[in-house]
């Protein structure tokens, strides 16, 4: 029995790298679309990415172990994660249309979009949280590992994002992007 548990969770296991690196690719590959710029929609994969490294690392830093709970967290934290960051980085194109200036941009959509983040995180971070008064183990660890994921995500979108956009200027001049994000 032990060795058919074994296998099972190596093939969830390999199943949910395969599909996390699937849905990475895909949700990439639609950034960009969406953003109209391969380096917008890469850069808005950083806040996607941080929450899932930070959950996984905190695993592996408290000795939580892969079963079938703790191995969706990944696809789950993606999902919630890439909509904030899809509503800030369409606000933050919006803004820049307005005024070219990425600062600019990134304090209009963080102040338009970011109470709505921030409550929408802290709603779904206290309903997370309820799982860990549950008596089954493999839930408690779903529920502190997703509210966890959710701070980093809300972490991600509000301030590491922004900084980002601020400092690496993805839409520089001479790139063709002014002209895109203008039309």
């Amino acid at each position: 029995i032990s060795v058919l548990v074994t296998n099972s969770i190596d093939a969830i296991l390999r199943g949910q790298i395969q599909s996390l690196a699937l849905a990475l690719a895909l949700i990439s590959l639609i950034m960009m679309a969406l953003l109209w710029s391969v380096r917008l929609g890469l850069l808005s994969m950083t806040p996607t990415v941080i929450p899932i490294l930070t959950t996984l690392g905190l695993m592996g830093w408290l000795g939580i172990p892969i079963n079938t709970a703790t191995a969706v967290i990944s696809c789950v934290a993606i999902g919630i994660a890439v909509d904030d960051t899809i509503h800030y980085m369409t606000r933050f194109r919006k803004e820049y249309r307005k005024q070219p200036d990425e600062v600019v941009a990134a304090f209009r959509a963080l102040t338009s979009t970011g109470r709505a983040l921030y409550l929408t995180s802290f709603v779904l971070t206290v309903g997370f949280s309820v799982l860990v008064f549950s008596h089954f183990r493999p839930i408690i660890y779903f529920g502190l590992l997703m509210a966890v994921t959710m701070v980093s995500a809300l972490v991600g979108d509000l301030v590491l994002l922004p900084v980002l956009l601020m400092v690496l200027k993805p839409i520089g001049k001479g790139k063709g992007e002014r002209t895109k994000l203008k039309g």
